[in-house]
């Protein structure tokens, strides 16, 4: 620990590291405690652009956090089919168009023969092709760690249970939570704002497809690993009371989404399921990030398992919000907002397309 650094960071993520590295550019002192790298290191590593319109401008500063400090080194791949209805097809072009990114509808025969052989697509469904981009997860830590040394950024371990932890922690310096799913154990105010429901991915073992597949229809992703394994998941509805239980795993919705993938992708019931894995994630109840300040903590939370496309972006707004350069929180970001209601199932990014 070091004497009193202008920011104590708690959460060694993306969104904690991002706000660290934020700060220690504009000249801070900070120090980042963490108890783990996060869920972070979970991730399937997807950089994922398909978002409303009002989080693109979050997007496309994460996009710039990346270029800054190198970390694009660490891409291993680009480009993603995404597959959805023609009203959200229309309504991702558009927006993609206004903000800059690559994106184009794309027929069958534009596709390479395997993909052509393999895919089906329904009747009333659009194929786009978008600039989205895979992470390598654990060389990406590695850049964002070494960025933060460079800088001077004190990094520490502990574990945090409450609020008191965390002011023993400070010793007057000015507290940023961003330890996802666990802020609204720390921070009783988010409990009723937030939802923390199960992330999860299994890696299955068969003849995949070669690029990432966005399926918004059905509702899954798929990403390959190598020519006979992909990582496959989706968005779970399971709402949890506890961070905790996001780390037990529920093998029948492994196998759903593994039934999923089977009916769009030819060949794919042969696949069968290698390793299952999940970590908690956490989202404000309308499907937005939870920023800005509760009481006496500046919070940083809520990314919706989209953390490397928005924590980047969100620290540079934090940063903004802290030195008063901007008055407030954009309202679908604070986290002061109205969230007293209860939805009936948790919105994933694409579903506020």
């Amino acid at each position: 620990m070091v004497a009193s650094p202008d920011f104590v960071i708690l959460g060694g993520g993306i969104a904690g590291s991002a706000v660290a590295i934020e700060l220690a550019e504009r000249g801070y002192s900070v120090e980042l405690v963490a108890a783990n790298e996060g869920s972070i290191s979970l991730a399937a590593g997807v950089f994922v652009t398909i978002m409303p319109e009002n989080l693109m401008q979050l997007v496309k500063e994460s996009m710039s956090f990346y270029e800054r400090n190198k970390c694009l080194k660490t891409v291993i791949s680009r480009g993603s089919l995404v597959i959805a209805d023609k009203r959200r097809a229309s309504r991702i072009l558009s927006i993609h168009s206004e903000w800059g990114f690559p994106t184009r509808i794309i027929s069958f025969s534009d596709l390479e023969d395997e993909l052509r052989e393999r895919l089906v697509l329904e009747d009333g469904e659009e194929l786009l092709y978008t600039d989205e981009f895979l992470f390598d997860v654990g060389k990406l830590i590695e850049c964002l760690y070494k960025r933060m040394r460079s800088l001077g950024v004190a990094l520490s371990r502990a574990k945090v249970k409450s609020l008191n932890d965390i002011s023993g922690l400070a010793r007057g310096s000015e507290v940023i939570v961003a330890a996802g799913a666990y802020t609204g154990l720390l921070i009783g105010e988010l409990r009723e704002k937030s939802l923390i429901y199960r992330c999860q991915a299994l890696t299955v073992n068969c003849q995949g497809i070669s690029v990432i597949l966005e399926d918004l229809v059905n509702g899954f992703y798929s990403v390959p690993v190598e020519a006979s394994s992909s990582i496959i998941g989706d968005g779970s509805n399971e709402i949890l009371d506890s961070p905790f239980k996001g780390y037990v795993y529920d093998l029948e919705d492994a196998y759903t989404v593994l039934e999923k993938y089977a009916r769009r992708v030819r060949g794919a019931e042969s696949c069968y399921i290698g390793r299952v894995w999940s970590g908690p994630c956490i989202v404000g109840r309308d499907g937005y990030p939870l920023l800005g300040r509760v009481g006496d903590v500046i919070v940083a939370t809520g990314f919706n398992g989209s953390g490397l496309s928005l924590a980047p972006g969100s620290a540079a707004l934090l940063a903004d919000y802290i030195e008063g350069k901007i008055r407030s929180v954009p309202g679908h970001l604070d986290c002061s907002r109205d969230l007293r209601f209860k939805p009936s199932k948790i919105l994933e990014p694409y579903d506020l397309v």
